[in-house]
C-alpha cells in the first residue's frame, strides 16, 4: 500500500473524476452519466486508480481516502461535477451537505458491494438490487420464445447444480437473456459476476464475498482474509468464505457473463453440492470449445443463433416505430440477424434518417466516421458501445497475434465461399497443426460452425476480416499469397483423378474471383484470367458441366482482350481446352475451329507435347465421327509422332538431376496415358472402317496395344484404370465384331473386375459398363443362351 499522503497529481484528471464521484457514493453508471462516458470506460479508469494506490477493491480505496487528507478535495471536485450537469449543487445548501456526507458513511458499507467491473442482480426477499449499464436493449428487449423455451427446459433440471451455457457471437444477445433470467428468477439469491477476465472475475468475485457477509463477525473475516500477505493463500481463504456462505443460502443462481478463458471455470466455478450448496449456474461466452470440457460434467449447451425472421421485424420495427414492410424485409436479409446488428442499423437510421439504400452502401466499405457514428448512436441509446465492426476486428487482432502463420489462412477464409470450406485446403496451405490451433481459437469466439471435414462462416465476419487483412498485407505479400494459393489449388496434373474433391472447391474458387479485387493487388487482372481458367478445367471433366466450363474460359479470354496479358501460347492452350469442351459436347465443327486455332501456336512452341498431342487426337475423334477414316488415322499417327518426340526429350531429362527426373518421370506416364488413349481411339477407327472390310483385325492388335501400355503404367492410377476398362470393354465388342464370342466375355469380366477397384464411377465408367452389358448381351445371344443374354 503506497503512503496515506501520496499526492493526487499522481492520478489522471479523469481518474480523480471518477474518485471523486465514488466517494460520493455514485455507481459505475451514475458516474458515467455525470462524466459523460461509458460505464466500462468508468471501470477502466477505477482500475488504473486501483493498482495505483495498492488497493484490491473499492471499499479498501474508499478505506484509504479516509485516513488521508485528501477526502475534502475529492468532495469538492465532486460538488463542481455535480453542478456542471445541473444536478442540484451540495454547497448551495448547508444542511443538504451535511445530511449528504452523512447519509454517505452511512452507505458506505453497502457501497462497497458495487462490483468492480460486473454488474449485481440481488434478490433477496423481496428487496431487489439492479443495475443494468451494460444491458444491449435495454429498450427494446424482445421475446425469443424458441431459446428461452430451451433455456427454462434446461433451468427446470432437477439437480444438485444445474448448469447452462449460452454459446453464441458478440452481439448474440446472451447476455440480455442471461440477465432476463435472473431477474425472473424465484429464487432467495442471484448474481451476475464478469468473468471476461481473470481481473474482473476476481473483482465480482470479492464484492460477492461482501454481499454475502451478513454480519460484523463475517465482515471482520472478510477484513481479516484481505490482510493476508500471500496472495494464493488470500484467495484460497476468500472462496472458502464464500463457499461457506452460499451452501447457507436454500437456493442460488449465479451468472458468469462473457467467460472467455475456460481456465478461469477451474478455479471459481461451483460444481460440488457439498462444497456450495444446491443452485443454478448460467454461463455465457463466444467460446464453443466449452462443449468440450469435461470436468463441467453434464452441462447443457444452448447456440444463440440469429434471430429469427418475425424477432428480426420486430425488434427493428419497435426501435424505429414503424410497421413491417417488404423493404424492411429485404433489407433484414442483407445485414447480420443479431440483436446487435439489428439494432445498431435501427439507431443509425433513426438518427440520421438516411434510406435503408444508403445505409448498405456504407456497410459495404466501413469508413472510421461510420464506425464511429454507430458506435456513438448505440452508447446515446443503449448505453451499449460495442459495433459487429468493433467486435471482429477486435478479435481479429487477438487471434492474429497467436501465431504469424493465422493470417494467411484467415485471408484465404474470408475469400472462399462462406460455406462448408474444406479443412484439408487450410492443412495444405500452412500445416495441419496451424490449421487445427486457428480453428480452436475461431471457435473460441463463436465465429465458425463446424460440420465433419468443413467449416462455414457468417459472411458479415469475411467481409471485416477481409476489410482488415487488405489493411494489414502489403503488395508484395498480397501477391505472394494468391500465387501460393494459385499453385496449391490449380492442379492441372492431376485434375481428372480428383474431380469430386475438386469440384467441391468450385463455389469456393468463384467466390475468390468475385472478392480478390478488394486485395487490391498490383497483377489482379492476370491473377483473375488464372482463377477463370482453373474453374473451366474442373468444369471440363464433367460432361453435364461443359456449357460452364466454356463460359469460365470465354471469361478469361474476354478479359485478356480488356487488358492484354496473356503471351499468344496461352491463349492456344484455352483455345485448346475450349475445342476439347465441344469436341465432348459433339459440336464438331465448333470444336475443330477452336483446336485449329491453337494447333498452329502450340506446333511452333514445343513446350506443350501433351496438349498438341491431344489436340490431333480430337481432331482425329471428329473426322472418325464424319467416315473420314483416312483423314482420322492421319491426324493419330501425328499424334504419335509428338509423343515420340516427347518422350525421348523426357527420358535425357530422367537421366540428369534428381529434380528434374521426378519431373520427367510424372510426364513420360502422362505421356504414356495419352499414347494409350491414342491407339485406343485408333483401333476403333479401324474397326469402325474395316466393319466390312479386313480391317478389324488390325483393329484387335492396335487395342491390346494401347492395353499393354496402361498395364505397365505406375503407379497405377484410377486415371489409369479407367481407360484400361474403356479400352477393354471396346475390345470386347471388336471381338464381338469378329464373331470371337468367347473373347468378348472374357474381355467383358476383366473390365468389370476393374470397376469393383475404384473409389467412384464417373460417366465414361457408366458408359463402359453400359458398353459390356451391351456386348455380353450379343455374346449370349450368338451362341444361343437366350436366357442370359435377356438378363
Amino acid at each position: 500500500m503506497v503512503s496515506s499522503e501520496q499526492k493526487l497529481d499522481n492520478f489522471s484528471a479523469r481518474e480523480l473524476d471518477v474518485l471523486a464521484c465514488t466517494v460520493n457514493g455514485c455507481s459505475y453508471k451514475r458516474t458515467a452519466i455525470l462524466l459523460n462516458i461509458s460505464p466500462r470506460t468508468t471501470e477502466t479508469h477505477m482500475r488504473h486508480a486501483l493498482s495505483k494506490v495498492g488497493c484490491l477493491t473499492r471499499e479498501e480505496m474508499l478505506n484509504h481516502i479516509q485516513k488521508t487528507t485528501h477526502k475534502e478535495v475529492l468532495l469538492a471536485r465532486y460538488v463542481n461535477i455535480s453542478r456542471t450537469e445541473n444536478f442540484p449543487s451540495v454547497s448551495q445548501n448547508k444542511r443538504k451537505k451535511i445530511k449528504l456526507k452523512k447519509i454517505f458513511w452511512i452507505l458506505l458499507p453497502f457501497v462497497v458491494a458495487v462490483t468492480i467491473v460486473g454488474t449485481v442482480f440481488v434478490h433477496e426477499k423481496q428487496n431487489t438490487f439492479l443495475d443494468s449499464s451494460n444491458t444491449l436493449i435495454n429498450q427494446h428487449v424482445i421475446a425469443r420464445k424458441t431459446l428461452e423455451k430451451d433455456i427454462d427446459a434446461a433451468l427446470q433440471a432437477r439437480q444438485g447444480i444445474t448448469v447452462l451455457a449460452l454459446v453464441g457471437n458478440g452481439g448474440a444477445g446472451k447476455t440480455t437473456l442471461a440477465r432476463k433470467y435472473l431477474e425472473k428468477f424465484a429464487g432467495h439469491f442471484t448474481y451476475e459476476i464478469n468473468a471476461e477476465t481473470l481481473a474482473s472475475l476476481r473483482s465480482s468475485f470479492i464484492d460477492l464475498a461482501y454481499k454475502l457477509a451478513k454480519n460484523q463477525s463475517q465482515r471482520e473475516d472478510l477484513v481479516f482474509i484481505h490482510g493476508i500477505s500471500d496472495e494464493n493463500e488470500k484467495h484460497r481463504q476468500l472462496l472458502h468464505f464464500v463457499q461457506c456462505r452460499m451452501r447457507e443460502i436454500s437456493d442460488w443462481i449465479l451468472a458468469l457473463d462473457n467467460l472467455e478463458d475456460l481456465e478461469y471455470l477451474k478455479i471459481f466455478c461451483p460444481l460440488s453440492i457439498n462444497m456450495w450448496g444446491k443452485g443454478k449456474i448460467i454461463i455465457t461466452t463466444r467460446n464453443e470449445n466449452i462443449k468440450t470440457v469435461d470436468y463441467l460434467g453434464k452441462i447443457k449447451i444452448i447456440p444463440v443463433c440469429e434471430l429469427e425472421q418475425k424477432e428480426k421485424i420486430e425488434l427493428f420495427s419497435s426501435i424505429l416505430e414503424t410497421q413491417e414492410n417488404t423493404e424492411i424485409k429485404e433489407f433484414l436479409e442483407q445485414i447480420p440477424g443479431y440483436p446487435l446488428d439489428i439494432s445498431s442499423a435501427a439507431h443509425y437510421l433513426k438518427n440520421t434518417g438516411i434510406s435503408i439504400t444508403e445505409y448498405l452502401k456504407y456497410t459495404q466499405n466501413i469508413s472510421k466516421e461510420f464506425e464511429n457514428m454507430s458506435k456513438r448512436f448505440m452508447l446515446e441509446s443503449t448505453n451499449y458501445d460495442r459495433t459487429r465492426y468493433g467486435i471482429i476486428t477486435s478479435n481479429f487482432r487477438e487471434i492474429l497475434s497467436k501465431n504469424n502463420l493465422f493470417l494467411e489462412l484467415l485471408c484465404l477464409i474470408s475469400l472462399f465461399d462462406s460455406q462448408d470450406i474444406p479443412l484439408q485446403i487450410l492443412r495444405q496451405v500452412s500445416g495441419a497443426l496451424p490449421a487445427d490451433d486457428l480453428v480452436s481459437h475461431l471457435k473460441r469466439y463463436s465465429m465458425i460452425t463446424s460440420n465433419g471435414n468443413k467449416i462455414s462462416i457468417h459472411r458479415s465476419i469475411q467481409s471485416i476480416w477481409l476489410d482488415c487483412i487488405s489493411k494489414e498485407m502489403n503488395l508484395r505479400e498480397k501477391n505472394e499469397f494468391i500465387n501460393k494459393m494459385f499453385s496449391l489449388l490449380a492442379p492441372y496434373d492431376h485434375l481428372e483423378a480428383n474431380y469430386n474433391a475438386l469440384g467441391e472447391l468450385i463455389p469456393h474458387l468463384k467466390s475468390l474471383v468475385e472478392k480478390i479485387d478488394k486485395l487490391c493487388t498490383s497483377n489482379l487482372n492476370r491473377q483473375k484470367i488464372d482463377w477463370l481458367v482453373t474453374i473451366g478445367d474442373i468444369y471440363r471433366l464433367k460432361e453435364s458441366s461443359s456449357s460452364a466450363s466454356i463460359n469460365y474460359f470465354n471469361q478469361a479470354l474476354a478479359l485478356n482482350q480488356e487488358n492484354p496479358c496473356l503471351s499468344s501460347t496461352e491463349i492456344a492452350l484455352i483455345n485448346f481446352k475450349i475445342g476439347w469442351v465441344y469436341s465432348l459436347m459433339s459440336q464438331n465443327d465448333e470444336a475443330i475451329e477452336f483446336l485449329s486455332l491453337g494447333l498452329l501456336d502450340l506446333e511452333k512452341n514445343g513446350d506443350h507435347p501433351e496438349e498438341l498431342a491431344q489436340s490431333y487426337r480430337l481432331i482425329g475423334i471428329i473426322k472418325m465421327r464424319k467416315n473420314l477414316f483416312a483423314e482420322s488415322n492421319e491426324c493419330f499417327k501425328k499424334a504419335i509422332r509428338v509423343l515420340d518426340a516427347a518422350e525421348k526429350h523426357q527420358q535425357l531429362l530422367n537421366s540428369s538431376d534428381q529434380k528434374s527426373r521426378g519431373a520427367a518421370q510424372l510426364m513420360l506416364v502422362n505421356l504414356k496415358v495419352i499414347r494409350a488413349h491414342i491407339y485406343s481411339n485408333m483401333a476403333y477407327s479401324y474397326f469402325m472402317e474395316g466393319i466390312n472390310r479386313g480391317k478389324a483385325v488390325e483393329a484387335v492388335q492396335i487395342m491390346k496395344k494401347a492395353i499393354s501400355i496402361l498395364d505397365g503404367t505406375t503407379p497405377v492410377s484410377e486415371k489409369v484404370i479407367c481407360h484400361l476398362i474403356s479400352c477393354r470393354s471396346r475390345l470386347s465388342g471388336i471381338y464381338n465384331a469378329l464373331c470371337k464370342y468367347d473373347l468378348s466375355l472374357e474381355e467383358g469380366r476383366k473390365a468389370e473386375k476393374l470397376i469393383e477397384n475404384l473409389s467412384s464411377v464417373d460417366n465414361s465408367t457408366f458408359y463402359a459398363q453400359g458398353i459390356i452389358l451391351r456386348e455380353r448381351g450379343l455374346s449370349y445371344l450368338r451362341l444361343n443362351d437366350v436366357k442370359n443374354a435377356y438378363d
